[in-house]
């Protein structure tokens, strides 16, 4: 089914998220807070180029989809492509760039790497961004062999010269959906999955890594808040009995909270690490 909109020019010229939903719908959030609900059908005449003046009032554009990949928190984001003449929409990109997990750079086979694609990389893209940057060259069912060997090398030399990982995708999504449909796997499908299932690992792998990281921090803050209350022990003291009363009060009240986020901490990890 078509839910965003797409031109042979650059179309998106705003931020639009793709949020799993039961019922599809699409909303438009204004940067002065309001919100409104619309059809997808008319998301278009949002967040296109050709209503550019409109959309310096949006905020971002939200789609909620019954879509099996969104589930689970996963939400796809369609961002302006960086070769748009438009540089507010380009700024758009860059700005999103470090709130993403995960970064799939769509290679136009009637355009490798252009300038600005070239200069994006190069200057736009961090150090610490570079590992979740997945390239996709698309459209692969319209290319024929010479054609390939051709942009082949050009993309790996490109790649090398912007120290970048020499890996890409050699992909057509319309083949690969044609051929799930008829339940006919061929090279298109297998392409595709290998390229879904690399995602889906990569994902699982950094979002293991947040999630211990976060919990060596409560472990570090756990840490520091038991050593605050042996500390207070000592100076126990030097208190009145009211006092006293009051300082146990509130120690049990805040083992009460610490313990039940210990709780949420691996209750959290049990559920994310199950695949």
């Amino acid at each position: 089914q078509n839910i965003l909109p797409s031109n042979i020019l650059p179309t998106t010229s705003v931020i639009t998220k793709v949020i799993y939903g039961d019922k599809s719908k699409a909303v438009v959030r204004f940067k002065s807070g309001e919100i409104k609900e619309i059809s997808i059908e008319n998301l278009k005449d949002y967040v296109t180029t050709i209503q550019k003046e409109g959309n310096k009032i949006i905020e971002y554009t939200e789609i909620h989809f019954p879509a099996d990949i969104c589930k689970n928190n996963c939400i796809l984001v369609d961002t302006p492509g960086v070769n748009d003449i438009n540089e507010v929409n380009s700024e758009v990109t860059y700005e999103y760039i470090p709130y993403a997990d995960l970064i799939i750079f769509l290679i136009d086979p009637d355009q490798v790497f252009t300038k600005s694609e070239r200069n994006f990389l190069k200057n736009r893209i961090l150090d610490n961004n570079i590992k979740k940057i997945f390239f996709v060259l698309n459209k692969s069912d319209n290319i024929n062999k010479e054609t390939y060997k051709n942009l082949e090398g050009y993309i790996k030399d490109t790649l090398r010269e912007l120290n970048l990982p020499i890996k890409y995708y050699l992909l057509s999504s319309k083949q690969a959906l044609i051929g799930q449909i008829k339940e006919d796997i061929n090279d298109y499908v297998l392409n595709f999955f290998k390229f879904k299932e690399d995602i889906k690992n990569f994902l699982l792998e950094e979002k293991g890594k947040f999630l211990i990281n976060n919990t060596l921090i409560r472990i570090q803050i756990l840490t520091k808040e038991a050593i605050e209350k042996i500390n207070s022990i000592y100076e126990l003291r030097k208190f009145k009995k009211k006092n006293l009363i009051k300082v146990k009060e509130d120690f049990l009240k805040k083992n009460d909270v610490i313990l039940s986020h210990e709780n949420n901490i691996f209750y959290n990890i049990d559920l994310n690490m199950i695949v």
